[in-house]
């Protein structure tokens, strides 16, 4: 695809990357990229410059996130969301990389990122293109498995650890650019509500005991009323992700082991509770039998984690989240699994033949074409909070 199936200034910014390497001579290839359910709020584009610099091959492969135009979506700035995730290349992260090599922490043992470029701006956000150097993600339509879920958390727990970090380390900074990044939905909304009550009823609808279906037509009241209490809560405030699920994590695998893991799209990060990234890639993630095997030792792993991470920082997990809190919180909050599958594993099981654009529809009106596997996963959720007595 020709350079004219881009922005003028997105071409701009390419061709100011192609003079900062020094190509002499280079072949520009760009590439649209169609929507597969996995990315609902950017249109993204591939460009992969290959060419010579001083006489050596060199190729740079460049994924860019594009803003989508226009104001379908009522119950969130898109331009808000991407000027987050701005804020994370551009400053966060790079602040992370730093306090990290200050620590002096092993490479393998760091929270890895992704190379943003500078030239990214409101409209658009340059990265790496991380499948050319490997990664992939998993299939969204399977449970993860334990090794990744091991890995996931982990590295889930290393995030929220260096916001702990920056809020001791940087306590101005943080209170100027981390506090006030609350969560980006506008739960008063209606479009919002009237969104939870669309993909409710396409996750029930794909269930077929009557009994079970009127339960959860029951449960989206409390979605409604409770999300906000959930995300809202300030309580051990640090950054959250905001959308830690399988579609937004990058591994790289070598003979069927995870080495390389990295988290990307910052567009929801905000301040709140961590166990709101915690509990949203468990009920995600997992199926019935995952957490009957493993939920009570990936719960423990997280804090150990935690607690390890901090200790490069010379700090104390106990002085910052006492594990005796983290349980209360963690069986206070386990209920928010449930509402997280009721309205949002439409998402997580979008058809990849017909993949919603968000562009195009608004979230609130569009009908959901879902995956058969939603169905099971479902109901092992169900039948979880079944038997927590949650329904």
């Amino acid at each position: 695809m020709g350079e004219q199936s881009v922005s003028v200034s997105l071409k701009e910014a390419i061709n100011n990357i192609i003079k900062r390497e020094n190509y002499s001579t280079y072949e520009l290839n760009i590439n649209n990229v169609a929507l597969d359910g996995g990315n609902f709020l950017a249109t993204l584009t591939k460009a992969d410059i290959k060419g010579k610099v001083a006489d050596v091959d060199k190729e740079i492969n460049l994924f860019i996130k594009n803003l989508i135009k226009g104001d379908l979506i009522t119950y969130l700035s898109v331009s808000n969301i991407h000027n987050r995730e701005l804020l994370a290349h551009n400053e966060l992260l790079k602040i992370y990389t730093k306090l990290q090599e200050e620590a002096r922490i092993p490479l393998e043992e760091r929270y890895e990122t992704v190379k943003c470029y500078e030239e990214s701006t409101s409209d658009f956000i340059i990265l790496d293109n991380l499948q050319k150097k490997g990664f992939t993600t998993v299939n969204r339509l399977e449970p993860v498995t334990l090794h990744y879920a091991e890995t996931a958390v982990k590295q889930l727990a290393k995030f929220h650890a260096l916001s702990f970090v920056l809020k001791k380390r940087m306590p101005e900074y943080f209170n100027e650019k981390i506090k006030p990044l609350r969560v980006v939905m506008d739960y008063d909304d209606e479009n919002w509500q009237k969104l939870v009550r669309n993909n409710s009823y396409v996750t029930i609808n794909s269930l077929d005991d009557e009994n079970i279906k009127k339960k959860l037509v029951d449960v989206i009241p409390r979605i409604i009323k409770k999300t906000p209490e959930y995300y809202l809560d300030t309580t051990t405030g640090i950054l959250c992700h905001g959308d830690y699920r399988t579609t937004n994590l990058m591994v790289k695998i070598n003979n069927g082991e995870i080495t390389n893991f990295i988290a990307i799209d910052y567009q929801f990060m905000h301040y709140g509770n961590p166990l709101n990234d915690l509990m949203f890639f468990i009920f995600t993630g997992t199926d019935q039998q995952f957490r009957k095997n493993h939920l009570e030792y990936i719960k423990n792993l997280y804090h150990d984690t935690l607690g390890t991470f901090l200790k490069y920082f010379n700090m104390d997990v106990e002085n910052l989240y006492p594990r005796k809190d983290y349980e209360k919180l963690y069986r206070n909050r386990i209920e928010s699994g449930l509402l997280i599958a009721v309205w949002v594993l439409p998402f997580v099981f979008a058809s990849e033949e017909d993949a919603p654009d968000f562009s195009k529809e608004s979230p609130s009106e569009i009908q959901f074409n879902v995956n058969k596997n939603i169905k099971e996963r479902c109901m092992g959720i169900v039948e979880d909070f079944i038997e927590w007595g949650y329904l």
